[in-house]
């Protein structure tokens, strides 16, 4: 229970714009305190990412700059012609995605090869609602791999990029929820469902794999995908302590990424609560920007950021 308290701390902080005030009111001076302390708490940890990020000046004179887009685009998705058209207005040099839909399954997306001529995509005896990796540069290696005895398969794949060679990685962890619920209501929605399956066990133990295989990874490289992880969980503070978050890094306020409104089942205003998409890269970057992208039928908004390659590094 309290690492799925964790999953939305943020959110618990918006209520002391009314107690702080009410406290004020009333005169009671130990309560009105016990308030701008907290709201200090949240000004010096939430005020920073909404406090700008860095600049891009730089991106078009040195050339050294990747484009990464990753999305899961949900294997159910009606909007698949949408989703084709933003990747092309994109024209990103990597898109990396997850949950195809079945007629992406082995072919990849057939009417996108002339900008990405190379393509690995996962067929359905691998996974159903697989992954895709859609590249505009050589594809060198490719590697299929499990997370967590047996986990549904990975990809790794290495380009050619600049005369490098940069290992690149598609993620899609398993969702954080034990096969039965703890206990029952008589709403039936699916994603209450999942918050009543909550269990992150299996899913941390495949970011321990992961990072067990990116501490010996020979190449510079990137890891995108979804996480199925909140930026507030505690094993968040695992990943970052070893890797760079492209968000955190350059983008700007909450970047969160799930849920869909429409697709959840709530009220249109409702905007998503939580990023659990991700592209982390070692230190031979630097993110130059970071943001999402439009709503195109999936419970996910895409993730779309600018990688430049770090000299220092």
């Amino acid at each position: 229970w309290l690492a799925w308290l964790n999953n939305f701390a943020p959110y618990y902080f918006p209520p002391l714009i009314i107690g702080l005030p009410l406290g004020l009111l009333l005169q009671r001076k130990y309560l009105s305190l016990i308030h701008l302390i907290l709201i200090g708490i949240a000004i010096i940890w939430l005020l920073p990412r909404f406090l700008g990020n860095r600049s891009v000046s730089s991106m078009a004179a040195s050339g050294q700059v990747l484009k990464i887009v990753t999305f899961n685009v949900w294997g159910d998705n009606p909007r698949l012609d949408d989703v084709q058209l933003w990747l092309r207005e994109m024209d990103a040099d990597l898109v990396l995605l997850q949950e195809i839909p079945p007629a992406w399954a082995g072919v990849g997306i057939p009417e996108l090869t002339d900008i990405y001529p190379h393509q690995i995509s996962q067929p359905l005896e691998v996974r159903a609602w697989g992954d895709a990796i859609l590249s505009r540069y050589p594809i060198l290696t490719h590697e299929r791999y499990d997370l967590y005895n047996g986990f549904t398969a990975n990809d790794r794949i290495t380009i050619e990029w600049k005369e490098r060679s940069i290992a690149i990685y598609n993620i899609h962890l398993s969702m954080p929820q034990r096969d039965t619920p703890y206990f029952t209501l008589p709403i039936n929605n699916p994603f209450l469902n999942m918050l009543l399956k909550y269990d992150d066990e299996r899913r941390n133990r495949q970011i321990d794999l992961l990072l067990d295989r990116l501490v010996a990874e020979d190449y510079a490289f990137i890891v995108a995908g979804d996480f199925n992880m909140s930026d507030h969980a505690a094993k968040y503070g695992e990943i970052a302590a070893q890797f760079h978050d492209s968000y955190r890094e350059s983008g700007w306020g909450m970047g969160a990424t799930w849920p869909n409104s429409r697709v959840a089942g709530f009220p249109s205003f409702v905007p998503p609560v939580l990023r659990i998409d991700y592209v982390w890269h070692s230190n031979a970057f630097r993110a130059l920007s970071a943001h999402t992208g439009p709503e195109l039928g999936s419970d996910h908004y895409p993730l779309v950021t600018m990688l430049q390659w770090n000299d220092s590094n």
